[in-house]
């Protein structure tokens, strides 16, 4: 495998999306962390150097849980770009800075909210 174009940090509490978050960038060529909650997420970032975050906006239930962690990335800037995806329509209130992905999503979609974020 060559070398990865940065590195993701998923943050989703289904196993299943998860893993399919994980495959898709990692199938885009991005070394990928995953965590299934915003205390893990927090702790990844501060140990770790992420180009993206893709997170879900209700972790373990609480539906602004996502949305929070995504303002406290941009706050700390971090540097990291920040993807909020659910199956929710997108929040009122969502910093401009942060993209929002509502699922179901293909790859496409993915790279290019990625790729938006960057802008």
């Amino acid at each position: 495998m060559g070398q990865s174009i940065g590195h993701v940090l998923v943050v989703e509490d289904d196993l299943l999306l998860n893993n399919m978050f994980t495959n898709m960038v990692a199938d885009m060529g991005f070394a990928v962390t995953t965590t299934d909650n915003a205390d893990d997420a927090r702790r990844a970032l501060c140990e770790g150097n992420f180009r993206f975050v893709v997170t879900d906006l209700s972790l373990h239930g609480d539906r602004q849980s996502g949305m929070i962690l995504a303002h406290d990335i941009i706050q700390r800037r971090s540097g990291a770009r920040v993807v909020i995806v659910s199956g929710h329509p997108r929040p009122s209130g969502l910093n401009p800075c942060i993209c929002f992905l509502q699922k179901p999503f293909t790859v496409a979609q993915l790279q290019g909210a990625l790729e938006m974020s960057i802008h």
